[in-house]
């Protein structure tokens, strides 16, 4: 998969990057934060657990 989840990484942080330089979405800033899962299903769990939970992330995006 890294093949291709670098181009949707890549096409995710254009986007963020233009919805932020057009003044963010409600007037606030997206800001991107990334982890990386390993290719391990237990590995992205745990990720997608603390992206949500710690750090209270509103929309999660991976394989």
């Amino acid at each position: 998969m890294a093949i291709s989840e670098k181009a949707v990484r890549d096409a995710e942080v254009l986007a963020i990057e233009e919805i932020n330089a057009a003044g963010g979405v409600l007037g606030k800033q997206i800001v991107y934060v990334e982890e990386d899962g390993a290719s391990e299903p237990s590995t992205f769990a745990t990720k997608a657990e603390k992206l949500i939970d710690s750090e209270k992330v509103a929309t999660v995006f991976g394989c």
